[in-house]
């Protein structure tokens, strides 16, 4: 009851945080093209966005946001629940998290680029 649910919880938020990253940078470098290239530069924008981006490169980028979900919420879970000194064994675990959560997200993230260029995805 205590661990599930925020793990459930961080996992599809950080799905959804990265969607509307990705639609808020197409959208803000669409913006930025227009105020720089002018209001023809719309169909330029977006039809030379959906060339070199491709879906699998959207879905990746899900799959290790989800990734990151899950180490995130399974270290701040774990230092959490073994906390002990009142306010400041708090502080020293949310420390701890944040730099665990840091080096869990940097390794994982070489570990799921290696697997994508591995299966060619």
């Amino acid at each position: 009851y205590l661990v599930v649910p925020r793990i459930l919880a961080t996992f599809v938020m950080t799905i959804l945080l990265t969607i509307i990253a990705d639609w808020m940078i197409a959208v803000g470098g669409w913006v930025t093209s227009r105020l720089v290239l002018g209001p023809e530069s719309y169909v330029g924008y977006w039809g030379r966005m959906q060339e070199q981006l491709r879906y699998r490169d959207f879905i990746t980028g899900l799959i290790q946001a989800g990734v990151f979900g899950i180490l995130i919420s399974l270290i701040a879970c774990y230092e959490g629940l073994k906390v002990t000194g009142g306010a400041e064994g708090v502080g020293r675990a949310t420390t701890k998290t944040v730099v665990y959560s840091i080096v869990a997200i940097v390794i994982s993230a070489c570990i799921c680029t290696m697997i994508f260029y591995a299966f060619e995805l």
